[in-house]
């Protein structure tokens, strides 16, 4: 019996490798498919993937061939959605496709032309979606034309923990110009300076309920404004 080792054997397995693919087509051979057909599709951590994709992603992969599966097929159908970070998948034989599902989550909402429009962390907007639980949890925006221009502020004051987690409303106004409402109800104005030292000058004054209006505009000046 002659016997094979170590480059030999690999050489030989390379070419039997070349000759079987060469000669069939697997990916469109019934009879290849027909081996580990995917019965099972499990979606994890989807929340806000869109039911439409889904179905087209289940029709795609039903009875497939978990091994010889077209994957960037797959991941492109997913990215079809503004949800979608990062896709990840499981093969788990003999039947189970696994697919775990990073998605942005939701910061904020706005209403326009009777439409809701959510903003997600990838800053995507996304029109009229209603599976959105607990939607007026979300920061209220009002007056969004740059999304852009949105990300940018949003990145900061999401920083400053203290502040953002009391915040219930943020207003464009023009420019580098935003204000923000408060939970209690409190207006403050920022100026067009830089966002990171307006910030730090409100700590003294946001726990104070007796203040409704902190004024930043002017470079240099806070100016208050009391509860009558």
């Amino acid at each position: 019996m002659l016997l094979l080792t170590g480059k030999k054997s690999i050489r030989l397995f390379l070419i039997i490798s070349f000759f079987f693919l060469t000669t069939f087509n697997l990916k469109k051979s019934n009879y290849f498919n027909s081996f580990f057909k995917i019965q099972n599709i499990i979606f994890n951590k989807s929340y806000y993937l869109e039911e439409n994709i889904k179905v087209k992603l289940i029709n795609i992969l039903r009875n497939k061939s978990l091994i010889f599966l077209n994957l960037k097929t797959i991941q492109d159908l997913f990215y079809e959605s503004s949800w979608i970070y990062k896709i990840q998948f499981k093969k788990k034989f003999p039947n189970d496709l696994i697919i775990n599902v990073t998605e942005f989550r939701p910061v904020g909402y706005y209403k326009k032309n009777n439409k809701i429009y959510i903003v997600n962390s990838g800053f995507s907007k996304i029109s009229s979606y209603n599976n959105i639980e607990n939607l007026y949890n979300l920061i209220e925006l009002e007056n969004i034309v740059d999304i852009k221009k949105l990300e940018l502020f949003y990145k900061v004051i999401n920083q400053q923990i203290d502040l953002f987690d009391k915040i219930n409303k943020i207003i464009y106004k023009s420019n580098n110009r935003w204000d923000i409402v408060l939970k209690d109800k409190k207006l403050i104005k920022f100026g067009e300076s830089e966002l990171n030292n307006q910030i730090k000058k409100i700590y003294p004054f946001i726990m104070d309920q007796n203040i409704h209006t902190i004024d930043l505009r002017i470079k240099n000046r806070i100016t208050i404004g009391y509860v009558k």
